[in-house]
């Protein structure tokens, strides 16, 4: 059995209520949305991370059952035009902007 934590503090909220199509539609899969209260986020599993997005606000984490799993942080990030965000090497937390989210 897998367990998969929150990777930050915040609401929950069903993908059905999120603003870009992406998502509400499901078209990178099911999953849920959080309304973060904090900046920092934190792998929700254990495992290896398979692929950092060149803009650094998606990472892609297997599991070590083969679950993989899109860490996708912000909305209509296609907005971001190719710019990248700070993602710090080698630490437990990825801290964001708000102004994304």
């Amino acid at each position: 059995m897998e367990i998969c934590y929150s990777p930050l503090v915040g609401k929950a909220v069903n993908l059905d209520h999120v603003a870009d199509e992406m998502f509400s539609q499901r078209m990178l899969g099911d999953g849920m949305a959080i309304a973060p209260e904090a900046r920092e986020v934190y792998s929700p599993v254990a495992g290896e991370i398979t692929m950092v997005y060149e803009t650094q606000h998606a990472i892609g984490i297997k599991t070590e059952t083969g679950i993989e799993i899109l860490l996708h942080i912000g909305i209509d990030t296609v907005m971001l035009g190719g710019e990248r965000r700070s993602t710090p090497r080698c630490r437990s937390a990825i801290t964001f902007s708000p102004a994304i989210c």
